[in-house]
C-alpha cells in the first residue's frame, strides 16, 4: 500500500511539473496577443485620428470653395500629406538625424544572457542548497 502511495506522489510530481511549463507557455501567448492588440488599437486610434482631421481640413477646403477665399494653409495640411505619402521604413527626411543608438539592444542582450547564470550561482551559493539536492 506505501509503495502505490509512493507511485502515485510521484506521477503528481511529474504531472505538477509537466503543467508549469504549459501554464508558462499560455502566459507567454496571451500576453504577446494582449500586446498585438493594444498595437493594433494605436493603429485604429491613429487612422481615426488621421479621417478626423482629414475631415477638417476637407471642410475648411470646401468653405474656401463656397466662399471664393484662399484656403491659409498653416503647415499642418502638409504634415498630414507627407505622413500619407511617406512608405514605412522610408529614411527620415532631416539627413542630419541623429542614427539610433545600439546601447540598449546590446543591454537586453547581455541581460538575457547573464541573468540565467547570475540566478543559477545565486541557487548555488544558498545555504540550503546541498541539503535540497536530489542527484
Amino acid at each position: 500500500r506505501h509503495t502505490f502511495a509512493l507511485i502515485s506522489t510521484i506521477v503528481q510530481t511529474f504531472e505538477g511539473f509537466s503543467q508549469m511549463p504549459e501554464s508558462m507557455y499560455m502566459a507567454t501567448h496571451s500576453s504577446f496577443f494582449a500586446m498585438v492588440g493594444v498595437a493594433e488599437q494605436l493603429g485604429q486610434l491613429c487612422n481615426t485620428l488621421g479621417s478626423v482631421l482629414g475631415l477638417f481640413e476637407m471642410i475648411r477646403w470646401l468653405r474656401g470653395l463656397i466662399t471664393g477665399q484662399p484656403v491659409n494653409y498653416d503647415g499642418i495640411s502638409d504634415g498630414f500629406s507627407y505622413y500619407l505619402t511617406r512608405t514605412p521604413g522610408s529614411p527620415s527626411p532631416n539627413p542630419n538625424a541623429p542614427k539610433p543608438s545600439e546601447t540598449p539592444l546590446i543591454i537586453i542582450l547581455l541581460a538575457l544572457c547573464s541573468i540565467p547564470f547570475i540566478m543559477h550561482r545565486l541557487f548555488r551559493s544558498h545555504p540550503l542548497a546541498p541539503e535540497c539536492r536530489w542527484d
